[in-house]
């Protein structure tokens, strides 16, 4: 890992004021994917309409047509949200089902903004579980660093990591 700052030991006093972020799963080659998968989606609908196809099958055809629409749809409309303030850290995230968490300042043992390996740590984004751990993020590989009393590993993923940085160790 390549560190982006110091760890620290977290403090109720951090957060004069709130500190939000917001992201979507905005991915180019997610995209890229579920585009294609769209469009491959459509060949049989065309190829339904073809002379001799059984009518009958025309509703099958299209219903699978729409799963990846239905998947692009349920990813467009995820987000993660992040606030930190006086009370803790506050993970909101959406993917399909809204799942809220909160870490009040006293169960935080130390904290760090840092470079993590998404794929490798815990197979991917998304709400995603690994070995005593777990990680809350949409894209990229940096992300808040949490280590709770419990040993517990805890990563948020972060598009503004120097800033991020910024306000946590002001104080």
């Amino acid at each position: 890992m390549n560190k982006i700052s110091d760890v620290m030991t977290p403090s109720p006093n951090v957060a004069s004021k709130e500190f939000t972020e917001f992201q979507r799963f905005n991915s180019r080659w997610m995209w890229t994917i579920i585009g294609g998968l769209i469009i491959s989606g459509t060949l049989p609908i065309i190829g339904a309409m073809a002379p001799g196809f059984p009518p009958e099958m025309i509703p099958v055809i299209i219903l699978i047509s729409l799963f990846p629409v239905c998947i692009a749809v349920v990813i467009g409309t995820g987000y993660l949200k992040t606030t930190i303030n006086s009370s803790g850290i506050f993970v909101e995230m959406k993917i399909l089902i809204k799942f809220k968490k909160h870490f009040l300042w006293s169960e935080i043992e130390s904290i760090a903004v840092d470079r993590y390996k998404p794929i490798k740590e815990f197979g991917g984004w998304g709400i995603r579980m690994g070995r005593n751990s777990i990680a809350y993020s949409t894209s990229g590989n940096e992300g808040l660093i949490l280590k709770l009393n419990s040993s517990k590993k805890v990563v948020i993923g972060t598009k503004r990591s120097t800033d991020l940085h910024a306000y946590l160790f002001k104080f």
